[in-house]
């Protein structure tokens, strides 16, 4: 068994960017990274990564309230992205109401329960889970409509500010056999770790179980990498670059070798000027004359036959 091992070093600034500045879908050209000529197995792993804490907690997927006030016509409130804490997104949102004319909600933590509550001195308040991306953040189950009841609407569960708990690195080229839950099937994960950073601090990761994975394709000249949270979007590093260095194991076919050594550019006997027709013609000339000078091979059953054979051979009288 012949094994060759490769190792990758990513840099992110280096990548095809997909995706600007989120930087979480790129791609890395390497022109025949992997060929399938001779290869009997290939596995892949990654080592180590080190990617910065500079994506937020309210987000492109998670900053869209969708609501109405008193029974009037719905609308949104975006929040501006960034990370906050429980005293900060409530100003957020008073501050966004405030941009349209409503000053008259007011928003509280109950300390004991983490639960958010809205309480106006109008006649109603509506949240919607049709248009809305924030729900879970603010404690609501996110497939269901609220209402105020006597003009306080309270979330059933607490507020969740912990944002992304784990990180994944995907590929769609890098094609393996591993499962996830987000997609009830395979998602060619080829690793998953926590987030064990503080906010704008440096997330490490380092395979310390030696996890491995086979690949599923044999013929590679580049890979594209795809960065996920925890439902599975696309993060957004806000153009923070990062990196990380990845291996790979080729397992060749050692009867290759002597077999089709042009396959490995290997020169043969014809390469060098010589000819292997004539080569063999003088060879199988040798062979005949040995044949001639060789004495004839005898298969006799019994002792007459053999007598009676070398009397008519005229070996014996």
């Amino acid at each position: 068994m012949i094994i060759e091992t490769r190792l990758i070093n990513i840099n992110s600034a280096d990548a095809i960017k997909n995706n600007g500045s989120f930087l979480s879908n790129v791609f890395f050209p390497f022109p025949n990274l992997i060929s399938s000529k001779n290869v009997r197995k290939a596995s892949i792993s990654i080592l180590n990564a080190q990617l910065p804490y500079s994506f937020y907690i309210i987000n492109v997927y998670n900053n869209v309230l969708r609501m109405s006030v008193n029974g009037g016509s719905q609308f949104s409130l975006t929040l501006t992205r960034g990370n906050y804490n429980s005293n900060t997104l409530i100003t957020e949102i008073l501050a966004q109401l405030a941009l349209i004319a409503i000053t008259n909600i007011t928003i509280a933590l109950n300390t004991t329960t983490g639960s958010m509550s809205f309480t106006t001195t109008g006649t109603s308040i509506e949240f919607f889970a049709t248009g809305s991306t924030i729900l879970k953040v603010l404690g609501f189950d996110p497939t269901t409509n609220y209402v105020s009841v006597a003009k306080v609407l309270t979330a059933p569960f607490p507020l969740n500010l912990l944002n992304t708990l784990k990180i994944r690195i995907a590929s769609y080229a890098l094609t393996t056999s591993c499962l996830d839950s987000s997609v009830r099937g395979n998602l060619n994960v080829l690793a998953g770790f926590p987030v064990n950073a503080e906010g704008y601090g440096l997330n490490l990761y380092e395979n310390t179980t030696g996890f491995k994975t086979e690949l599923q394709v044999r013929d590679i000249n580049g890979f594209d990498l795809q960065i996920l949270d925890d439902d599975g979007n696309l993060i957004n590093f806000n153009n923070v670059y990062w990196t990380l260095t990845m291996l790979i194991e080729l397992e060749y076919i050692e009867e290759a070798i002597s077999q089709n050594l042009m396959d490995f550019e290997v020169p043969t006997q014809e390469f060098w000027g010589a000819d292997p027709a004539i080569a063999f013609a003088e060879q199988q000339k040798e062979e005949e004359n040995d044949a001639e000078q060789k004495p004839p091979n005898f298969i006799a059953t019994d002792t007459n036959s053999l007598e009676q054979l070398l009397i008519e051979k005229g070996i014996i009288q």
